[in-house]
Formats: structure tokens, C-alpha cells, sequence
């Protein structure tokens, strides 16, 4: 209702503004009543007022802050005590260091009392000082650290240096040895520092037990391997957290230096390969964990390794999993504090190390220039976005058909990139004319086409839509880049374009056809094409899914134990396509003489293919989100099997048999030659497609795809 009544009044404050009536009727400045202001000005003292409200908040802050510390209240008297605590003990440190000195020779002390009054007159004073300086009263004891350590020491230096000045330069008057400073700067550390180390180790139970049995039987006994800040943070939260949920029964590392050591009174029990083995003994010892603790250290290690040294252990003996949260980024507010457990990333289970590129160099090729990326708002499209502006573009386009996607990533990038123009346009590439309209009024360098309709079902229910966005869109943009004499086009494919048994990929198969004969007819284009399998965490794909089905307790469902699938990540496989457009668009397309039109598509076009590393069975990757989730797959997570659904594929592949894979300059991106580029033999097949697609003719659509793409098998339960 509160919104309601807001939004009506800002309606009415518009009509005003918009609608006011002519000059004449306005009334003059003396007209207007003394506590208003004409419009404008109201706004200006509002201005006025809510800056003088915020100077008086802070006024206000400043004073509440001092107040804490007027005499009365806790903190200026748990302030005052530390100060008397530490001024006293820079006094003791002077008479033990005389003491000291003269062997504890009470005559000798006597007969020096005078020069021991000036030391003690010297160095309580400068402490006061330097404590002060150094906010020592300030620090918290119960937090007490090295840093805290490291500033005593500091104090007690200048306490030192201090007693040493007086007694060179006024040893006429004033007896100190040199011996005292010296003594001074190790007695006073010790001083200030014990009792606040002693206090510390009191709260956190350090004298009482040892801090893996503290309070055990109300904790979640765990096992943690590997080593690092993220391993010492988690133990310590756990030592400190009167709430904290587990407790660390050992530690195992594959670091030489650490075994048979401690970490923070917690054993270092042995390496990774000894995980079985100290189980048994933890067992034995009635200190068995429930669940191992993985370190982003211990994540860094051969995938495989990781499978058989700790899953499939963990799996045996009925552990679950977990990893550490990084200690360097933020949780939700809700979530407590401390390092924490948390789910591993799809990137440590990507079977291999996500590869970084360089992408700086490709700023040569962009910087400066307008660059278009349909799809703008898309898994693939919005990433493109994000790297294409860090190359410094002078204008991004963003096209997409979706309104809140494309409102998405424009704020996005307006945020990280203020400076940059940004042109957001809502339109679908199944417009011709105003796709010829966008490229005459952008002129864009570069064109990144990666809008489609990429779900396997989802295509197989509407064939007629995903072949007018898949295959006429594409036509249309590569129609209108030639015809404005864009420099390079480059369409993002899919794997799923090799021998397709769905209709999703015969359409991508004939984009890439598009492509391909594009570049036979336009020569002041270079066109190409990137095929890559799935990304990990795109809309759509598999690996939310799972998320979700966890979150609610399961089951996970996978369609067939056999499917594979190739991984990778966004930004990895973007850099690609980055890399690929570099390489694509270096030499110049220039006619020539080819004894056919395939063998000129395939010389002149480029189909770029990215090395996604070994296949991943979908059942392992299940499997292994439920055990880093902390489960068991089969036992506490269902697994159910729901069969292969239409147009889907047992596993995919990457290029045709008839095709052979060339090494490019860039690890990881290669280009695909041989028969497997055959182009389009006509215009007329598009047209045809068009024409069945708009009427919705389904039967006579999958025929003529049939007929267009030769490897295309509908899938028999079609």
C-alpha cells in the first residue's frame, strides 16, 4: 500500500511538472509562500537539508564514540587498567634489569636507589608514550597474535633506546649501565606479552584440554587433509567457537616438513595415501571422524589422485565429504563466521586444470573498434561481453531478445566499466530488415553469434521455432555483416553439430553450413565458426539441475549410466573463441582458384574446434556432487535413472571422421579441415526451411533438414 501511494504521488508530481501552464500564470518570487521555495530550489534545500542531517549524524557518531571512554563507563576503565597494567610493568622490567645487573644485590640496589628513581622516571613516561602511539591499550587480549607481539616489542625498543640516550649523553649525572637497555628490551616483551598470551590460551581452554577434545562429545569429529591458512583458520575457529560444530581429530598432508608435527596442537597423522590407515587407528582410539575435510590445497592435485586416495576410501568407510570455504571471500551474513565447509566447485572436478589465457594481446584487433555479441544476455554471450570489453572496445553492442537478460548485463557492465559505451538493443534475429538496419547503424568490426535455441527436448517439442532462430537468424546476420562489410563474423557451435541425432544440432550443423557459404560468396569477410561441448554452469545444462535436486534432498536424476558428456568452463571457453576470432581474422581473405565449392569452403571458411579434454561420464559427475555435498550417492542421495530422452546421444563428438584437427599457435584451439565442410549448394534450401517452418509444417521440416544436413539421424523416437 506504502508503494502504492509513492508511486501515485511521483505520477502527480510528473503531471505537474510536465503539464505547467504558461509563463503568465505563474506567480512572481514574492507571491510564493515563505516556507516554499519555487520548483527547483525545494529540491536544492532539500539537498541542503539532508546534507546538514547527514553533518549532524556524524557529528552525532563522533560524540557517541567519545562517550564510551568518559570516566563511568566499561571501556574507559577496562582501558585504564590495561594502561596501569603495561606502565607497571616497563617500572618491573627497569628494577629486574638492575636487579639483574647487581646480581640481586639489595646494598648495591640501595646505594643506586637515586639512578634506578631517574631510570624508572624515564621509562615509565616514554612507555606511557609509546603505548599510547601504538594504541597498545587497545588491543583486545582475548585475540592476542603475533602482530600484538610484534608491537610490544616495538614499544619495548623504544623504551630501550630511551634508557640507553640517557645514560651515554648524562653520564655525568646519572649512573645506568649499558647492560640495563639491553636487559629492558628482553625482559619488557615478556612482560607485556605473557599475560596477554596466558589470558588468551585460558579462553580458549588450551590449559584445560587439548583443543581437539574440548568439548568433543558436542562436535562433529572431522579428519583434515592438506595443508595452508585455509586448514590453520578452520582449526582455529574451531578451537575459539564456543558454537562451533566440529573438532579436529589430525591432520593429513603429503608436505614432508609436516609430518610427525603438530599444527596448532592438532597431530599431522601422515599423507594422503594413509587415509584407510589412520582411520583404523582413529578408530581403534574411539576418536573415528564422520567426515573428511578437503583443502583447496589438496584440490589442486591430479583429479584421479583425488578419486581413489579419498572418495572411493571415503565411500568405503562411509564418510562424507566436504571442503573448505576460501578464507578471502565473503559468505552470506546468515551463515556465521569463521571459515567454513562448503561444497566443492565444478571446476575441481573438471577432470583436468582450467587453462588461463592471456587475452591481452587480442586488444590490438579491438581496441578502439565496435564490437556486436548476440545472445548478449546468454551463458556464452554475456562472458564474451566481459572479456570483449576488457579488451577496449570503444563501443560493445549488446543484441538479445530476452528484455530482463538484456537489462542484466547492461548494468552489469555499465558498473564495471562506466566509461564505455554501451549499446543495449532488444531485437530477435528473425527480423532480416532489422538486423540490416542494426549493422548499418553500429558498424561494428567484429560480429560474436551466440544466440540460439540450444535445449535438446526443449527443440525436439518446437522444431519450427529453434529453425528460424538456429538457421534463418543466422543467415540473417551473416547476410547483413556481408553487406556492410563487417571485418570478421564469428558463429559460437556446438558438438552437438557432429553427426546430430537432434534437431538442435542439425540446425547448428547448418549455421555452421551458412557460415561456410558466406565465405565462398563474400570475400571481404572472414568468417568462421567455434565448436565446443557443454560449459560447466550454463542455463540449462546439467550442473544446476543437480544443485537444485540436492538442495531439496534428491534424487538426482541422470538419464543413462553410459552418457558422457565434454566439460569446460565459461571463461576458458571463451578466451577461446577470444583467440580463435585472432586467429581467424589474420590473414586476409583473398579470392581463389578450388576444383569445388567444398574444398573452397573448407579453405576459406574456418571451423575452430576446442580441446575440452577426456569425456566425463554424467553418473560420475553425480556422484561426486553428492559426495562433496557431503552424502553418500545411493545411500543418503537417490540416484534415478530416467532414460534417454529425444534427440539425445549416448556421447558426443568434437569433428567428423572425414575431418583432421591442426594444431593452432594457442594450446587448447585447432582448426578442423577436410570433407566434413561442405557448404550450402543453394539459397533455396534456406527458403524451403523458411517456408515450413512459418506455416508449421513439423514432417515437412525434419525432411528437408534431412535432405540439408546428409549425417543428420532423427532419433527413433521421433
Amino acid at each position: 500500500m506504502a508503494e502504492q501511494e509513492t508511486t501515485t504521488a511521483a505520477d502527480q508530481a510528473d503531471v505537474t511538472h510536465s503539464d505547467k501552464p504558461a509563463a503568465a500564470t505563474w506567480p512572481a518570487a514574492a507571491t510564493w509562500p515563505a516556507a516554499a521555495t519555487k520548483p527547483g530550489a525545494a529540491t536544492k534545500q532539500a539537498a541542503g537539508n539532508a546534507s546538514a542531517d547527514g553533518g549532524a549524524e556524524a557529528l552525532g557518531l563522533r560524540k557517541r564514540r567519545w562517550l564510551k571512554y568518559l570516566p563511568g563507563s566499561r571501556a574507559f576503565w577496562l582501558h585504564t587498567l590495561v594502561s596501569l597494567h603495561d606502565v607497571t610493568m616497563a617500572g618491573l622490567a627497569v628494577l629486574l634489569a638492575f636487579a639483574l645487573r647487581f646480581d640481586w644485590s639489595l646494598s648495591a640496589m640501595l646505594r643506586l636507589r637515586g639512578d634506578i628513581v631517574i631510570a624508572l622516571a624515564i621509562a615509565m613516561p616514554v612507555s606511557v608514550l609509546v603505548y599510547r602511539f601504538h594504541r597498545l591499550h587497545r588491543g583486545i587480549w582475548r585475540f592476542a597474535s603475533v602482530r600484538d607481539l610484534l608491537i610490544i616489542s616495538l614499544c619495548a625498543a623504544w623504551v630501550a633506546v630511551a634508557l640507553g640516550l640517557v645514560g651515554f649523553f648524562g653520564s655525568q649525572w646519572v649512573l645506568i649501565p649499558r647492560s640495563i637497555p639491553f636487559l629492558v628490551l628482553v625482559l619488557l616483551p615478556a612482560m607485556l606479552g605473557g599475560p596477554r598470551m596466558l589470558y588468551r590460551m585460558v579462553r580458549d581452554g588450551r590449559l584445560i584440554a587439548p583443543p581437539f577434545m574440548a568439548t568433543g562429545n558436542r562436535k562433529v569429529p572431522v579428519l583434515v587433509m592438506g595443508e595452508g591458512n585455509d586448514v590453520q583458520a578452520f582449526i582455529r575457529a574451531n578451537q575459539i567457537g564456543e558454537d562451533s560444530s566440529y573438532f579436529v581429530v589430525g591432520i593429513l598432508t603429503d608436505e614432508p616438513s609436516y609430518q610427525g608435527g603438530e599444527l596448532l596442537g592438532v597431530p599431522v597423522l601422515g599423507t594422503l595415501s594413509d587415509l584407510a590407515l589412520v582411520i583404523r587407528k582413529l578408530e581403534r582410539r574411539e576418536r573415528k571422524p564422520r567426515r573428511l575435510v578437503l583443502s583447496n590445497a589438496v584440490l589442486k592435485h591430479d583429479v584421479d589422485q583425488i578419486d581413489s586416495q579419498v572418495f572411493a576410501v571415503a565411500q568405503e568407510l562411509g564418510l562424507s565429504v566436504a571442503r573448505l570455504s576460501r578464507v578471502d571471500r565473503l559468505t552470506n551474513a546468515l551463515e556465521g563466521d569463521g571459515p567454513s565447509l562448503a561444497p566443492i566447485s565444478l571446476e575441481d572436478i573438471l577432470g583436468r586444470e582450467p587453462r588461463r589465457f592471456d587475452i591481452s594481446p587480442l586488444s590490438q584487433r579491438l581496441e578502439g573498434q565496435v564490437a556486436l555479441v548476440t545472445g548478449a544476455g546468454g551463458s556464452i554471450g554475456s562472458e564474451l561481453c566481459r572479456q570483449i570489453c576488457a579488451l577496449g572496445v570503444r563501443e560493445l553492442v549488446l543484441l538479445e531478445a530476452s528484455e530482463f537478460n538484456l537489462y542484466a548485463i547492461e548494468i552489469e557492465l555499465r558498473q564495471a566499466y562506466p566509461d564505455l559505451a554501451i549499446r543495449p538493443l532488444l531485437a530477435n534475429i528473425r527480423d532480416r530488415d532489422h538486423m540490416h538496419r542494426i549493422m548499418a547503424e553500429t558498424k561494428p568490426r567484429a560480429v560474436f553469434h551466440a544466440a540460439a535455441l540450444k535445449h535438446v527436448p526443449l527443440v525436439e517439442l518446437n522444431p519450427c521455432e529453434a529453425t528460424l532462430t538456429n538457421v534463418i537468424g543466422t543467415r540473417n546476420l551473416v547476410d547483413a555483416a556481408a553487406g556492410q562489410g563487417v571485418e570478421s563474423f564469428v558463429l559460437v557451435s556446438t558438438d552437438k553439430a557432429v553427426n546430430p541425432s537432434s534437431l538442435m544440432g542439425a540446425t547448428k550443423r547448418l549455421a555452421e553450413k551458412v557460415v561456410q557459404r558466406a565465405a565462398l560468396e563474400h570475400h571481404d569477410t572472414r568468417f568462421m565458426a567455434v565448436r565446443f561441448g557443454n560449459v560447466l554452469g550454463s542455463s540449462g545444462s546439467v550442473v544446476p539441475l543437480f544443485r537444485q535436486q540436492l538442495e531439496r534432498g534428491g534424487p538426482i536424476t541422470v538419464t543413462h549410466p553410459e552418457m558422457t558428456r565434454f566439460f569446460m568452463t565459461i571463461p576458458e571457453a571463451v578466451a577461446l573463441i577470444l583467440q580463435a576470432y585472432a586467429i581467424g581474422s589474420q590473414a586476409a581473405p583473398v579470392a581463389f582458384e578450388a576444383s569445388s565449392d567444398d574444398e573452397a569452403a573448407g579453405s576459406r571458411s574456418k571451423i575452430f574446434v576446442l580441446d575440452m579434454g577426456q569425456p566425463v561420464k554424467i553418473l560420475d559427475l553425480a556422484k561426486q556432487m553428492i559426495r562433496l555435498a557431503g552424502f553418500r550417492p545411493g545411500t543418503d542421495i537417490e540416484i534415478k535413472f530416467t532414460g534417454v530422452r529425444p534427440g539425445e546421444k549416448l556421447y558426443e563428438e568434437l569433428f567428423y571422421d572425414s575431418e583432421s584437427l591442426d594444431a593452432t599457435p594457442v594450446a587448447g584451439l585447432m582448426i578442423s579441415r577436410g570433407d566434413g565442410h561442405r557448404a550450402l549448394s543453394g539459397v533455396e534450401v534456406l527458403e524451403a526451411l523458411q517456408a515450413v517452418a512459418e506455416r508449421g509444417d513439423v514432417q515437412h521440416l525434419r525432411t528437408l533438414m534431412q535432405e540439408a544436413v546428409a549425417s543428420y539421424t532423427p532419433s527413433p523416437d521421433l
